[in-house]
């Protein structure tokens, strides 16, 4: 005899079911349902079900959409901070040459040598720039307004674009927990459906498969078996 406790077990509220398979397999349910929906019994949970396979459908769309932004801003954050790298090892040059390897000048700008700029990572990259910027504005009369110019609209480029990266990233935060939030209230909504269809057919087991495709959200068999295996 079946224990009890596991009809208390909400099967679809599991981590192993992907948001996406999850949508798959709701919208299928919904088709499946409104199909079986003849004498209007199933309407009240359809009309429960729908506007939050909506929500959680669209916080996809969006946690989606909001993620591939964040990588092309990334991008860009990184292009420009190559380009900064090579600005800084072209122009050491020039700084040498204006005021020498062991001078003052040189080590405003330079004070842990060349190497400081060859990879500084992204946040270290704005202290840099900074510090280029200021000292090329110094000493525009000895190095030209052309090289000041270059490092203020490097720098200016630079915090335009971090700021726009650190934004999507809490963008994407911020949607995937509204997703997750969706997906609760959806799962929830989804075990009831079960209970009731069930309570509407009992003794009818294999009428599960007229309103829910499990092979949906099944993990496949090769999933299953790599699981055991490690």
């Amino acid at each position: 005899m079946p224990d009890f406790r596991n009809y208390f077990t909400n099967p679809f509220d599991s981590n192993r079911i992907s948001d996406d398979n999850l949508r798959m397999f709701t919208q299928d349910h919904i088709q499946r349902t409104t199909a079986n929906n003849h004498t209007g019994i199933y309407t009240a949970i359809l009309n429960a079900t729908t506007p939050l396979f909506n929500a959680f459908a669209k916080g996809i769309d969006d946690k989606n959409l909001r993620a591939t932004i964040k990588k092309g801003e990334t991008l860009q954050v990184y292009k420009l901070l190559d380009l900064f790298v090579k600005t800084t090892a072209r122009r050491e040059g020039a700084v040498r040459s204006a005021f020498g390897a062991e001078s003052a000048e040189y080590l405003m700008f330079f004070p842990n040598g060349l190497t400081e700029y060859a990879k500084p990572g992204i946040d270290k990259a704005m202290t840099l720039m900074k510090r280029m910027e200021a000292a090329t504005a110094k000493y525009t009369a000895e190095l030209g307004a052309d090289i000041a110019a270059e490092f203020a609209d490097i720098h200016a480029q630079y915090e335009l674009l971090r700021n726009k990266q650190l934004l999507a990233f809490g963008d994407v935060e911020r949607l995937r927990s509204i997703t997750a939030s969706a997906r609760k209230a959806l799962v929830a909504q989804l075990y009831l459906n079960l209970l009731f269809i069930a309570s509407q057919n009992v003794g009818h087991p294999d009428r599960a498969d007229d309103f829910m495709n499990q092979a949906i959200i099944r993990p496949s068999r090769k999933k299953a078996d790599d699981k055991k295996v490690s």
